[in-house]
């Protein structure tokens, strides 16, 4: 997909989820290719870095204990959550979004975002 169309589709991926967020799609490398800025100040080629890491020591604990191939991988911490989808062997789409997001709406949107991508 070229980085236009993919840059129009996360952002309305983002624009579809009712709260403020932030939606990147980052290489398994940590190189971010496109990123929306609706949410949150930080630096997101440092998070695209972390990323990439977190789903790749998620995707060896799955390996470790049989869970099979990992495909999605969500953090909660106080203030808000990451959610983290494999879209294929070399790149994942993560979006940040606060605690009070509707996790089920996030989800239905994702997929179809993610079915888009693909």
């Amino acid at each position: 997909m070229r980085t236009e169309l993919l840059q129009e589709t996360i952002e309305n991926l983002s624009n579809s989820i009712p709260v403020k967020n932030t939606v990147l799609v980052c290489s398994k490398e940590g190189d971010l290719i496109v990123q929306t800025d609706h949410g949150i100040e930080v630096d997101l080629k440092r998070v695209a870095v972390q990323v990439s890491t977190v789903l790749g020591v998620s995707s060896r604990i799955g390996t470790s204990l049989n869970l099979g191939t990992n495909i999605e991988l969500s953090l909660a911490g106080k203030i808000g959550r990451m959610f983290v989808f494999k879209l294929n062997q070399n790149f994942c789409l993560a979006i940040i979004a606060p605690n009070d997001c509707n996790i089920a709406i996030l989800n239905i949107v994702a997929s179809r975002t993610i079915r888009t991508i693909l």
